[in-house]
């Protein structure tokens, strides 16, 4: 993402995956304070994650978010966010309850919001990025919601019985009209 005045333009950095991404990151002008040009890195961690907080189960993957300006996200402290970055997860539909990120050495809540196998989640610091279902949370998993076949059923057998009581009463007015002669209509020859 380039910058100009001191903060950083808008941007998005993604996951590179066959079937699409599977984490989709956005970055409003300002959220790093930088003259220079801003890298991000999405990295899928399968192995070197970190352990999932106590009482927690990992739901999906586990990705780390990094921004920075160097050559590469070691050789410099890690850029802040200035205002929080929304990212796009995607998530197996399994039950889940909570969405951390990890940073400072411990996993942090973030605020989130579930939809069919995305996860709408709001950060206001970079680091790994997982689901979870944590049991000692009063609020239990629940399994994305779903495509709810009976709602659309519902909805559409509705709307027929509303057109057919629409047409009978046309019928009927038209039925009631048939033995009235229409006086402005020009007689046939």
């Amino acid at each position: 993402m380039p910058s100009a005045n001191g903060v950083s333009k808008l941007g998005t950095a993604e996951t590179n995956d066959p079937g699409g991404p599977q984490l989709v990151a956005f970055f409003a002008q300002g959220v790093f304070k930088t003259n220079e040009v801003v890298r991000v890195q999405i990295s899928p961690r399968c192995a070197g994650a970190p352990p999932p907080p106590p009482h927690s189960t990992a739901v999906g993957n586990d990705y780390l978010i990094q921004a920075y300006t160097g050559a590469s996200p070691l050789a410099e402290p890690p850029l802040l966010l200035q205002t929080p970055a929304q990212v796009l997860l995607r998530v197996p539909p399994m039950a889940y309850n909570t969405v951390r990120v990890f940073y400072d050495g411990s996993w942090h809540d973030t605020q989130f919001g579930a939809q069919i196998d995305l996860v709408n989640i709001s950060l206001d610091h970079l680091g790994d990025i997982a689901a979870f279902n944590d049991t000692s949370l009063q609020k239990k998993a629940q399994p994305p919601p779903g495509f709810n076949t009976a709602a659309i059923v519902e909805a559409a057998l509705t709307l027929v019985a509303v057109l057919i009581i629409g047409a009978g009463i046309i019928a009927q007015r038209r039925r009631a009209q048939g033995g009235k002669k229409n006086p402005r209509a020009v007689p046939r020859r």
